[in-house]
This record gives structure tokens, sequence and C-alpha cells, in this order.
């Protein structure tokens, strides 16, 4: 059994990224980007005390294309998931997250989730949406 476990907190709350309304010509020219992060906080109990690593992966079902670095949604556009520096993560693919091994308590990070049409494909216009799950392993 697990002595020490994290809890999660996505903002917005909702867990819900909505990009809005937008119009098919804006979306060709330019990506429409909406922030989100995930707040990780440790257990405190008497019977944490070693430290631990956690590692996460965004992962979905959907079809995944650019070296699994981006997701089509089916309707002419692709969702990308970028870290503070604007890399894109590889979907269904596990890595460092955060590590509990030292004092820290709190672990916060800020993604940005990116909307773009696909070059040469015509775009579906209507509501969209797709769902991609935030899992983790304890290391």
């Amino acid at each position: 059994m697990l002595d020490c476990s994290v809890n999660f907190s996505i903002s917005p709350e909702t867990q819900v990224i909505d990009f809005g309304k937008f119009n098919l010509l804006d979306i060709r020219r330019h990506t429409m980007s909406k922030t989100f992060s995930i707040k990780t906080t440790k257990s405190q109990n008497d019977q944490c005390t070693d430290g631990f690593k956690v590692s996460s992966s965004f992962y979905t079902e959907e079809t995944l294309v650019e070296e699994d670095k981006a997701l089509l949604i089916g309707n002419g556009l692709k969702l990308r998931l970028l870290d503070e520096n604007a890399s894109p993560y590889t979907f269904n693919k596990y890595a460092e997250y955060a590590d509990f091994t030292s004092d820290m308590l709190v672990y916060e990070k800020t993604y940005t989730a990116e909307l773009s049409s696909i070059a040469g494909t015509p775009i579906e216009a209507g509501p969209f949406d797709t769902v991609v799950l935030f899992k983790i392993n304890y290391n």
C-alpha cells in the first residue's frame, strides 16, 4: 500500500478548455491558444515519510500525428499541448512531472492548449470536443 500520494487541482476548475466561437478565416490564418494549469500537492500525513517522484502523461485515444505531438480532432483542426517553453508534449508518453524527494509540497505547472487548422484539409463548422486525460505514475 502506498503511504504517500498527491492531489491535483486543474484550472480552470471546469477542467474544460473552451476556445469559444471563432470564424474559419481566423483559424486558417493563425493558431488559437488557451492556458491551463495543474497544481499538485503532496499529502501531509504521518505515514508519508518517503520522498517520491511523479511521472505524467497526457493520454488520448484520438488519432495522433506529428510524432504523436498533435491530436486530430476530426473536423479539420488539430490540438497540441505546450509546456512553458512552447515545446509540444508527446501524447501517451510518460515523462517526469514532479519531484517530491525534497521538502517541496506543492508543484504547479502551466500549459498551453493550441488549436490550429490542418493544411489542405477543409474545416467543418460547428461545435466540437475531444478528451485528453492527465495520467500519473508514482516512481
